[in-house]
């Protein structure tokens, strides 16, 4: 079998910076890859299309239209939501750049698209799209051109390590005091909704993972909750202290119950299925029409917060990260300290008093 030769060639773009491509004689036509300015890239490629000629190895990459290629990757989507958020993205990409399909998607491409983006207003006259907009979106496109070199439409993602997202000012989490927790726990309507909302508060599970929450799934008797419907998509035990234990019970005595193989059950597998509509909406006339004990009404703050105010709590305790991400269900800890324990002013104040108490300033 005769070797065949794989080189760089290199050529200048209209700004005068140096190009790199690949080529090489393949099936009896002249082939190439374009690696663009970095010339790392390019050596690194040719390494591995010489490897790959070498073994006999044909390049599979098989060429589908853009129309084709949303199409499939959002029928891969889990939930409508995403789905059509995914859609939305991919099918602004191809109205502003008209691809053939993920093989012609380059690079400048995608910065030109996170130009626009910048320029973009909501609606008809309204505000520009906010950097944690912007960064969404490319994200999808991202996610959508990683899943294109799984299907083998393209060698690799064009988008790669190089792109810069939008810049996006960290906010701080907010913790809630125990004397706003206790407000909206005196002040929910019914059983339910205070049994919801104090197992969101000793939890720290996710919104989510209460309202999919079955009876099949609490076991008082061993005093823990399975969790199947996770975001990470593992299935967690989460304990239960007394309380909770006593506020499942009674919910579970008040529900309605039918007879299946012998013995008694809910009628309805779900135990928050009551709220599982319009459950912001309520959350939020909870929140406003509690009181603090001078009278005064609470400040805002989400259902979400209560959460993080689990993580800032346990942190608080001197439990290690790793603990805390255990006990919100996260599969790093970097996600826990980032997003989900609010960093201190006041250890910051300590560390800088501790700085300065070895200077002394006339």
């Amino acid at each position: 079998m005769i070797e065949t030769a794989v080189h760089i060639t290199k050529r200048r773009n209209p700004s005068g910076k140096m190009c790199y491509t690949v080529r090489w004689f393949q099936d009896g036509h002249y082939r190439g890859h374009a690696c663009g300015l970095h010339k790392e890239t390019a050596y690194e490629y040719r390494r591995q299309k010489r490897w790959e000629l070498k073994q006999g190895i044909s390049d599979d990459i098989c060429a589908v239209s853009w129309e084709r290629f949303v199409a499939e990757h959002v029928a891969n989507i889990p939930g409508k939501n995403r789905g059509d958020l995914v859609r939305q993205t991919l099918h602004q990409f191809g109205e502003m750049f008209h691809p053939s399909g993920p093989h012609a998607v380059s690079f400048g491409m995608v910065e030109e698209f996170q130009r626009r983006l910048r320029i973009l207003k909501e609606g008809n006259g309204g505000k520009l799209l906010s950097p944690h907009t912007i960064n969404s979106k490319l994200r999808r496109l991202k996610h959508a051109l990683n899943m294109a070199v799984e299907r083998r439409y393209i060698r690799r993602n064009p988008m790669g390590k190089r792109l810069r997202f939008e810049p996006v000012e960290e906010m701080d989490p907010v913790q809630v005091p125990d004397e706003w927790k206790q407000a909206v726990l005196d002040a929910c309507p019914t059983l339910t909704w205070k049994a919801f909302l104090y197992l969101l508060t000793t939890t720290g599970c996710r919104r989510g993972e209460i309202l999919g929450l079955e009876w099949e799934r609490v076991h008082l008797d061993g005093a823990f909750i399975r969790l199947t419907k996770t975001k990470t998509k593992r299935v967690r035990l989460q304990p239960l202290v007394p309380s909770a234990l006593d506020l499942l019970g009674r919910l579970y005595a008040d529900a309605p119950k039918m007879v299946d193989g012998g013995r008694e059950v809910p009628k309805e597998p779900l135990v928050f299925r009551a709220l599982k509509f319009n459950v912001h909406r309520e959350f939020n006339r909870i929140r406003d029409r509690a009181t603090l004990g001078d009278g005064s009404p609470l400040p805002f703050f989400r259902m979400k917060d209560l959460r993080s105010t689990a993580g800032t709590d346990a942190a608080d305790e001197q439990f290690s990260e790793f603990n805390v991400a255990s006990f919100l269900g996260h599969s790093d800890s970097k996600v826990t300290a980032k997003h989900y324990i609010k960093r201190k002013l006041d250890a910051k104040r300590q560390i800088a008093e501790a700085l300065a108490s070895k200077l002394n300033i006339a």
